[in-house]
């Protein structure tokens, strides 16, 4: 009786082997190819994070756009080459400036209305006059410290009537503040009889100075 034979046949099935190489990388073999591919954990991970949205840059903020604090603080420790600087409003906030462009409306608002605010001189002593240049100055100088900008102010003083004795009773508008030599010599000479006068005058001061765009003038009416 023959011998029966039985074939037996083995197909070959594909196994994808996965091996752990250390923290977040694996290697997949595939044996149908012999090949393998390396794969990270955390690059995986990378693919799937969405692209971070990008935040506006202080130099897209215009003067007078909001500040968040922290950005104005960095500004008011120390003011960029550039200018920039920050203003905190009676409001509250902070809001861009630059010492060589002209104020936000509401800052100059702000800045005139401490002028206005201003005790004005009252008296007749040299004493009482002095004190009227004192409050000058020092709002000028709070201004100043505020916007970053060489900061004059006019306002009313009273000075003497001509001649030895005489009382400091005699109405006139003064400059103070970051004055120039000029605006020195035109106190000296005795200030104006109008605000307007006043005005005028330090103006074209202003104007003939290099640094011009760096100054701020208030006025007390």
């Amino acid at each position: 009786m023959p011998r029966r034979r039985t074939t037996i046949i083995v197909t070959s099935i594909g196994v994808v082997a996965v091996a752990a190489l250390g923290v977040g990388a694996f290697v997949f073999v595939d044996s149908m190819n012999g090949s393998f591919r390396l794969s990270s954990g955390s690059a995986a991970a990378a693919e799937k994070t969405p692209p971070a949205t990008s935040t506006p840059t202080l130099k897209v903020v215009p003067v007078g756009g909001v500040l968040d604090e922290e950005t104005a603080l960095d500004l008011r420790r120390e003011m960029s080459d550039n200018g920039d600087f920050a203003y905190k409003l009676p409001d509250g906030r902070w809001v861009k400036t630059n010492r060589f462009q002209p104020l936000p409306d509401a800052v100059k608002a702000d800045a005139d209305a401490q002028a206005v605010a201003m005790p004005r001189t009252s008296g007749s002593t040299w004493q009482e006059g002095a004190a009227g240049t004192k409050n000058a100055d020092d709002t000028a100088g709070r201004i100043q410290f505020a916007t970053g900008k060489k900061t004059v102010i006019i306002s009313t003083q009273l000075k003497a009537a001509e001649g030895i004795g005489n009382a400091y009773n005699v109405p006139t508008y003064a400059v103070n503040g970051a004055i120039t030599p000029g605006m020195v010599a035109m106190n000296g000479a005795g200030g104006w009889g109008t605000v307007d006068e006043a005005v005028a005058a330090v103006q074209a001061d202003i104007a003939a100075q290099p640094d011009a765009n760096n100054y701020l003038l208030v006025v007390q009416p």
